[in-house]
């Protein structure tokens, strides 16, 4: 079974503060790229914590 990358998926994201969720539509790639995004951030946020500490 293979992925097309260009697949349209929806992305929702809802934080406890907010009115209502926030969705869009993205292609697979591009959840991808927003994946490796977050994965970079969260890395950084722990090493800016281990500093920190």
């Amino acid at each position: 079974m293979s992925t097309d990358l260009e697949d349209v998926v929806t992305v929702e994201l809802d934080c406890g503060h907010w009115s209502a969720p926030y969705s869009r539509e993205i292609t697979l790639r591009q959840l991808g790229d927003l994946l490796l995004i977050l994965d970079g951030m969260a890395e950084e946020t722990a090493v800016a914590e281990e500093g920190a500490a």
